[in-house]
């Protein structure tokens, strides 16, 4: 008898870190799924800033594309480079912090970068994309 209970037992514990290891899988797709989300916000705003900067004289900007996780480049396209005083980079950040970011840039730059802030609203929390010429 008590084999047939360990049995069970040890079959329930299987089960359990089965459903464990797919939990954090779906956790892992939606984290995945919400920033590819980011990462088209931030590609549709660059398209929609970039002629405007070709109004401002700035022509073929370095682009790096950073996501506020991890801080790292999503997107360096460094065939741009070449020919360009400026360069910018775009991400997202969480609306919340945008004018702590404002003051930062600011202040970090002196006042000679220019920002451009766009809110949108993903999963019921208000982001903002951002882009930073430089």
């Amino acid at each position: 008898m008590d084999l047939l209970f360990d049995a069970l037992d040890q079959d329930v514990q299987e089960k359990e870190k089965f459903v464990a290891s797919q939990s954090k899988t779906i956790k892992e797709m939606r984290d995945n799924i919400n920033k590819m989300k980011d990462f088209s916000q931030v590609m549709d705003f660059v398209r929609e800033m970039t002629p405007m900067m070709g109004q401002l004289g700035i022509n073929k900007p370095n682009v790096a594309i950073s996501d506020e996780e991890n801080s790292g480049m999503l997107l360096d396209q460094p065939e741009f480079a070449s020919n360009s005083l400026y360069s910018f980079v775009a991400g997202t950040i969480k609306t919340a912090q945008e004018e702590y970011m404002k003051k930062l840039l600011f202040r970090i730059t002196r006042g000679k970068a220019l920002t451009y802030f766009q809110g949108f609203e993903q999963n019921g929390e208000l982001k903002s994309v951002y882009m930073i010429v430089y």
